[in-house]
């Protein structure tokens, strides 16, 4: 399956969306690229010592094309599943964002975009969705060492 652009690109698609999506439940949303030594540091951690902030991890994930008309594909790696229930544990969050979009210029203006919980249970990963005419569909399976693909009904 090929891929036409990088996760960093799918990011400017996604970050903007979710953001407008938390200010509304939540009044405010900064979006962040944490670096321990910059945001994890002492001095940040000075700078925001009285504030409280809830976290949310995103992983931003690209279509890649499966040659087959209105049919796209998506995948998420076995290490965001490993990293979503290591965050779980200290209270973290952990989606997966999609924009699913044929093309670059499918970016252009508010493009569809899928958010996945990455969820971990019972060594059952949730791993897998389909999407047919808006409906949303999660299959359960059983732990995999390697990623997990989707497909995606455009």
């Amino acid at each position: 399956m090929s891929s036409f652009f990088c996760e960093r690109t799918a990011e400017y698609a996604l970050v903007p969306r979710l953001q407008r999506s938390l200010e509304a439940h939540f009044g405010s949303a900064i979006p962040i690229f944490y670096w321990k030594t910059r945001e994890g540091n002492r001095v940040s951690s000075e700078v925001h010592r009285a504030q409280f902030v809830q976290v949310l991890a995103m992983f931003a994930r690209r279509p890649k094309l499966t040659g087959r008309k209105d049919w796209l594909s998506g995948k998420i790696n076995f290490e965001i599943f490993q990293f979503a229930d290591a965050a779980r544990s200290v209270g973290v969050p952990t989606i997966a964002g999609f924009p699913a979009v044929a093309s670059l210029h499918g970016l252009y203006s508010d493009p569809p975009i899928y958010w996945l919980p990455i969820e971990k249970s019972n060594g059952v990963i949730s791993n897998s969705l389909r999407i047919f005419q808006g409906h949303v569909q999660y299959q359960q399976t059983r732990k995999a060492t390697h990623s997990q693909h989707c497909l995606l009904k455009r």
